[in-house]
């Protein structure tokens, strides 16, 4: 029962839809291609991981050594923080459709918690992830939410924005690699009818 809540929370909820296009040749690497992250926010981790001297880096090394895990950059991904009642709030039932005022970030009905996610292993075994908020998934860089300033004589000189990443300095265990599973199951169902996906996301 677990399975099959899992693969319609996927199906309803954390998919985002193309035209329809040719079927790829190579159905598992492409479910890993819509479930790691784009080039964009790649490009916005190696930029939070590069800050301080790669103080965060280091961080994060810090907390798996204590595990004798590493982390995988390459298979980062994105995770939301919400609950199963936002997203069904946003679903209306008698019209099969989802209602919704605007879109997030990523172009999903719910408003939560985005989180850049790094996976670790053990001995080749997936045993966690390392967590990173983010805040502002619309800045590219760190001066996009705190630009520079230079204080003048007309007014007081303001940092701009709320944050734009955060290091949870914690591994956060995983017990098996049931998600990824049913992501691929997930993926595999939708591409039978035909249609692309552009994304997937855990939550």
């Amino acid at each position: 029962m677990q399975r099959i809540k899992y693969i319609i929370i996927f199906l309803i909820c954390l998919l985002i839809f193309a035209p329809v296009l040719p079927a790829s040749t190579n159905a598992s690497e492409e479910w890993e291609k819509a479930l790691y992250l784009s080039e964009r926010d790649r490009t916005r981790l190696d930029s939070h991981l590069s800050m301080d001297n790669g103080y965060v880096e280091k961080l994060i090394g810090e907390t798996l050594d204590k595990y004798h895990a590493h982390p995988d950059y390459s298979k980062a991904y994105v995770r939301y923080r919400v609950y199963d009642g936002l997203i069904m709030n946003a679903y209306n039932a008698i019209t099969d459709s989802v209602i919704y005022n605007q879109e997030n970030y990523d172009g999903l009905p719910v408003d939560a918690l985005r989180y850049i996610v790094i996976p670790a292993y053990k001995d080749g075994e997936l045993i966690g992830e390392v967590r990173i908020i983010d805040w502002n998934p619309e800045a590219l860089r760190y001066d996009d939410v705190y630009p520079p300033c230079t204080p003048n004589s007309d007014g007081p000189c303001y940092s701009g924005g709320e944050g734009w990443m955060d290091l949870a300095n914690a591994l956060y265990t995983i017990e098996n690699n049931e998600e990824q599973e049913n992501a691929e199951l997930g993926y595999d169902i939708i591409e039978s009818t035909g249609a692309e996906i552009q994304a997937i996301f855990f939550y």
